[in-house]
């Protein structure tokens, strides 16, 4: 196997967006967040640990753990959720929408200005397994995304429907389902803390620092899963002050070195490119030792195809987002060259009656500019918070009533700034839908009324995914149309 490596700088000019600082984060580590949303299981060694001892989530390894990067590799747990049941909904149909009187009214794009024409016709290239061609799909979120379940039930639908272009993005830290992600040793996982998401975090808002060569991030594909081959892997990290060595391989070949140093005139955020022979292959990375790196995630893709890569965060809004430091979050955005950027927020706007629903479509809007000026390119796509019920003063449960001024917002954001629109609201049965899910057998939504079962989203991503190719058929049929009256003149 002969890998091909390509240095890549990551380096877009978005005026005012000076790097800040962090206030600090939390250590993240193995133990399961709510409502289904799996983080991955990190486990440290008993030394590491110690230093984590306020923490109840470490698991000790034992004081001889990691002897070697294998033995800490091969004792830290996968995490692979897609391997416990790699066919459930494909095989079963468990979940599908189908007819499912789950499913709420047929939604389509409210797209004023014809944006998804240019997604459609990158459709048809992929379709026609162009050489080269892709279409890229970058989700980013709250907890809906965080969990990768709604993504990656999308991500699969895609696949199957026009030919994997690889599995995409996977963050340090969150849940990712359709890959295999192991993190063991002393790695220090962090998530940004949302009332100030400042500093360099990456999408996701997540990074992984480290310094010791027992600190391995290993990524590969899941046998089982639509997106099982890859032919470029892309390790994405930060160079800084002080920078020491990054080391990364593929499989068992020899490590490669890159310099994590801050150099003049470069951007900081940059990755490295490593190209391979199409299949099922391994990355890892670690630092040298000879001094701190900062790691954001690996991506895995082939060179044609389709693709959803997600990064979402648990109680996030999209002022959160749009208040991050871009001079990382861009650069990411930048490199991974979207055909499409799927903006998914309000639910916790929802439940703030506080909230002004008019400071949320400011925020989107904004959010919106600073993806664009990331990626102009690609087309922005804005979800409307689907249903939620919080509990009333005599134990009820009952719609926000912010719930339907926060979908008139995005809808407004997305007229006024040229995105797309997509109302999972309307496509899930409208409001009082998440009680009747949660209700039914087997259930659709968890008992927090705000949260959906792998079922559940499995639905949510089936009225989008039907949305897509409603509407790339409708966009074939007048492409033919067009085609066939100029033949005739």
């Amino acid at each position: 196997m002969s890998a091909k490596i390509t240095m890549v700088a990551l380096s877009v000019a978005l005026a005012g967006c000076a790097a800040r600082q962090s206030g600090g984060a939390g250590l993240e580590v193995g133990r399961a967040a709510p409502f289904g949303h799996d983080r991955e299981p990190v486990r440290f060694s008993r030394p590491d640990a110690a230093a984590h001892a306020s923490s109840t989530d470490v698991v000790m390894l034992g004081d001889d753990a990691a002897a070697s990067d294998e033995r800490a590799a091969a004792t830290a747990e996968p995490y692979a959720p897609e391997l416990r049941d790699p066919t459930r909904d494909e095989a079963t149909g468990e979940g599908a929408s189908g007819d499912d009187p789950a499913a709420g009214a047929v939604v389509n794009f409210e797209d004023s200005t014809r944006a998804m024409d240019a997604v459609y016709a990158t459709i048809a290239a992929v379709g026609r397994r162009a050489q080269g061609q892709r279409f890229t799909v970058v989700q980013l979120g709250d907890s809906h995304t965080e969990s990768d379940e709604f993504s990656g039930r999308l991500r699969r639908r895609i696949a199957q429907q026009w030919g994997s272009g690889g599995r995409g993005f996977v963050s340090v830290a969150g849940g990712q389902r359709d890959v295999r992600r192991t993190v063991s040793g002393p790695w220090v996982i962090e998530r940004a803390p949302l009332r100030e998401a400042t500093g360099a975090y990456g999408m996701g808002l997540a990074r992984a620092t480290g310094r010791s060569p027992r600190a391995v991030l290993t990524v590969e594909p899941c046998a089982q899963c639509a997106t099982a081959s890859v032919s470029r892997f892309e390790l994405l990290f930060r160079r800084q002050d002080g920078g020491g060595s990054l080391e990364y391989r593929v499989d068992q070949q020899p490590w490669q070195r890159v310099s994590t140093q801050s150099v003049a005139g470069q951007s900081a955020a940059q990755s490295v490119r490593v190209s391979v022979a199409d299949g099922a292959h391994s990355f890892s990375a670690r630092p040298a030792g000879d001094g701190p790196v900062e790691v954001y995630g690996v991506a895995l893709d082939r060179e044609s195809g389709a693709s959803l890569e997600s990064a979402g965060t648990i109680g996030a809004q999209a002022s959160h987002l749009e208040a991050a430091d871009w001079t990382v979050l861009g650069p990411q955005l930048t490199a991974r060259a979207p055909t499409m950027v799927v903006l998914w927020y309000g639910t916790n706007e929802s439940a703030s009656s506080r909230l002004d629903p008019a400071r949320f479509e400011r925020a989107l809007g904004a959010l919106v500019t600073r993806v664009r000026a990331a990626v102009p390119t690609a087309v922005v796509l804005l979800l409307g918070p689907p249903d939620l019920a919080l509990r009333t003063a005599d134990g009820t449960r009952a719609q926000p009533a912010q719930l339907p001024r926060m979908v008139d917002a995005a809808r407004r954001a997305a007229r006024s700034s040229g995105a797309v629109f997509y109302d999972l609201l309307a496509a899930m049965g409208g409001g009082g839908t998440i009680q009747r899910w949660v209700e039914q057998t087997p259930p659709l939504a968890w008992r927090d009324h705000t949260h959906y079962t792998p079922a559940g989203y499995n639905v949510l991503a089936d009225t989008l995914f039907d949305a897509l190719v409603r509407g790339h058929e409708a966009w074939t049929r007048r492409s033919a149309r067009t085609t066939t009256g100029r033949s005739a003149r």
